[in-house]
């Protein structure tokens, strides 16, 4: 991910790396996080609102959500399947959107109470439960699909910036200062 709406990748654990650009006619928007739901169906976010996609396995890719995203950093990207994928923002306030036909319509999703954090990025194993992560210990949890979220706390006060899910009850959160968080009890501890 990087500058210039450009990708790269390896297909040799690393050792060699090529350069994919998304077209010009894009602009030039810094990426900041992709998503795989297979090979050929691949989902990528950045900054100004960016929002692209790919279903032939970077053949073609089409711009999503534009005049939709107010124009932030789209920090985090999930894609859950093929019509479910999750956005979240950096900003202050707290953004985040999700679609359920494969980008043709975005909701903005309304946060629990006291809940506008900066949110970072977004981990699922299904479609039912959904965590955004984000700002100062904080996450969101949703349960239904994401109709509705309660909001929660950790005991770290940095911000929680990568979630790692083994299933619904195991999970680690990635912190500032070098902590990483660990759970099997779905965040209860």
């Amino acid at each position: 991910m990087g500058d210039g709406n450009s990708i790269i990748k390896t297909r040799d654990a690393g050792i060699t790396w090529t350069r994919t650009n998304l077209p010009d006619a894009f602009g030039s928007s810094t990426l900041s996080s992709i998503s795989f739901f297979n090979e050929n169906v691949i989902w990528v976010s950045g900054d100004q609102g960016t929002v692209y996609k790919t279903l032939d396995g970077r053949q073609t890719w089409s711009q999503e959500g534009a005049g939709f995203f107010p124009s932030v950093l789209l920090q985090g990207i999930k894609v859950i399947n093929e019509k479910v994928i999750y956005v979240a923002s950096s900003r202050m306030d707290g953004y985040a959107a999700r679609t359920t036909d494969g980008g043709m319509t975005w909701d903005s999703i309304s946060f629990p109470p006291n809940y506008n954090y900066s949110w970072i990025g977004i981990g699922a194993v299904d479609t039912n439960n959904v965590y955004i992560h984000g700002a100062t210990g904080h996450y969101i949890f949703s349960s239904d699909a994401g109709h509705n979220w309660t909001g929660y706390t950790t005991p770290q006060p940095g911000d929680l910036n990568c979630i790692a899910m083994y299933n619904n009850d195991i999970f680690w959160f990635a912190c500032d200062s070098d902590i990483i968080l660990a759970t099997t009890d779905a965040g209860s501890t």
